[in-house]
């Protein structure tokens, strides 16, 4: 009898210890339309499933799984706010086993089902938005009009593999202040918007992996769009489409195959500057003489678990390969290296051809690859885990830069204004051009035929269009459209 009762008590001491392991695994998600705070305080909240978690007593069938939904949403509050958002959806399992149940078959988001068999995982989508912000305050005009089709974020982790992390969004129109911005495909992310209007414009905005999440939890937030911006002495916070997915488990510590620096939430940053190379100019319009700041961010998102090491998660030989913007000369002896919030630290970088078999994408109509073009490469030694390295550089505006066809701002504010393209390069990147990241000075004033678009991974220029001078308007209008159809659906849709 003594045996079995010692028998007995390791067994229930076994079964203990998979309840404390087990309960270290959690999901949680979160989807909604259109959030916006105004002078701190939450004043549309819309088409918000809230924050769900597993494991969760409460949650049925399965407390290893949740299944939240929020419905559209109409909200006529002018004149701060008119918004329309549609339905958005949270789903998410705790248990390594998976949750079929949560993609029946058949249903739109079955093909995922294969995918998400036997691992923990979060997929969020946050619903389509037509949102109007300060209705009329902008000389007649709304401060911005955004439509969404929404936003979708997935964590998934299996055990000894490195985790999925995903997302997508996208912005069918946007309008500020009465200008069009006409959006040209799908936006890649943190994609930003220079505007007198807003202090912060970010299309797509990304955060997956999110550096901020703590040790062993995998975290991916995106918003199709997020502005801030202020209206007298108060401000506002604007999200449209947002979704988050999060896990937080042993297997979603990459394994030793998903080991190694994660570079992805890299920026990168053009400031024109006045003589004393510190002050902004303002506004920031180039003209010929004036000294440009670049700033690339070097950013190493990896954390250190228990199968990845600090050593693992550590991107050796980090290298900036910047393509020197056209119209632009490069100052080698102001070019500083930064690490995390430490001071500058003055270097040396190499002015050569830039290879052939690189790819600098985000400065259309500029070829991605161009061996005539010259490029800054500067080496800054290793990135840790947590870290960043910001290298910088002064470019001044020469004569070639001036307005009209060629790049740059003429002194009416128009051109093509002026972008830059740099590759941030380690060791155990995996391509060979490594990671990408666009800025933009954005000339404020376009011309018949010319138009407004996004590029690359941080800001917008202007380019021709055949089309422009017939549908400049179009933007304006199709928010008008979008939004009455919204309200029509709402109507019809109402018991």
């Amino acid at each position: 009898m003594k045996g079995r009762l010692v028998g007995l008590a390791l067994l229930l001491t076994w079964f203990a210890r998979l309840d404390v392991a087990h309960a270290q695994d959690t999901a949680s998600g979160q989807a909604f339309g259109t959030t916006l705070d105004f002078a701190g305080t939450n004043i549309v909240n819309q088409s918000n499933t809230g924050v769900h978690t597993a494991p969760n007593p409460a949650n049925t069938p399965n407390p290893d799984a949740f299944d939240a939904t929020a419905a559209g949403s109409t909200v006529p509050a002018a004149p701060l706010a008119d918004v329309v958002t549609g339905p958005s959806r949270t789903r998410g399992c705790a248990s390594s086993s998976g949750c079929a149940n949560l993609f029946p078959t058949p249903a739109p988001g079955d093909a995922l089902a294969p995918s998400l068999a036997s691992k923990e995982f979060v997929f969020s989508e946050g619903g389509n938005s037509t949102t109007s912000v300060l209705i009329g305050q902008a000389q007649g005009n709304n401060v911005l009009d955004v439509v969404s089709d929404g936003a979708a974020a997935l964590v998934a982790c299996a055990p000894n593999a490195a985790p999925t992390v995903t997302a997508t969004s996208h912005v069918n129109a946007l309008v500020i202040a009465g200008n069009p911005v006409p959006i040209p495909g799908n936006q890649p992310p943190n994609t930003s918007i220079t505007s007198s209007q807003t202090q912060l414009l970010i299309l797509n905005e990304q955060f997956c992996p999110d550096p901020a999440a703590p040790a062993g939890t995998t975290t991916c937030t995106v918003n199709a769009a997020h502005a801030k911006f202020i209206n007298g002495a108060q401000s506002f916070d604007l999200k449209v489409s947002g979704a988050t997915a999060s896990v937080t488990s042993p297997n979603c510590g990459g394994g030793a195959s998903g080991c190694g620096p994660q570079l992805g939430n890299s920026n990168k940053t053009s400031q024109i500057v006045q003589s004393d190379r510190q002050t902004p100019k303002s506004p920031q319009i180039p003209a010929v003489g004036d000294p440009i700041r670049f700033t690339v961010s070097a950013v190493n998102s990896a954390a250190t678990s228990d199968t990845c090491t600090a050593a693992q998660q550590t991107g050796h030989n980090l290298r900036v390969i910047d393509r020197i913007p056209l119209g632009v000369t490069v100052d080698l002896a102001s070019i500083t290296v930064q690490t995390d919030n430490g001071a500058p630290t003055p270097t040396t970088g190499t002015i050569a051809a830039c290879p052939a078999d690189l790819q600098f994408p985000g400065c259309e109509p500029e070829p991605a690859s161009d061996p005539s073009r010259q490029c800054l490469t500067v080496t800054a030694g290793d990135i840790a885990p947590q870290q960043t390295k910001k290298v910088s550089f002064i470019g001044t505006v020469n004569s070639t830069a001036t307005g009209g066809t060629s790049v740059g701002c003429d002194n009416s504010g128009q051109g093509r204004g002026i972008c830059n393209v740099a590759l941030i390069q380690v060791d155990e990147v995996q391509n060979p051009s490594g990671t990408p990241r666009t800025s933009s000075i954005v000339c404020p004033k376009a011309s018949s035929g010319d138009f407004l678009r996004t590029t690359g991974g941080g800001g917008c220029s202007l380019g021709s269009s055949p089309r422009a001078a017939a549908s400049e308007g179009w933007p304006v209008a199709l928010v008008g459209v979008l939004l009455a159809a919204r309200r029509w659906r709402k109507r019809r849709s109402a018991p």
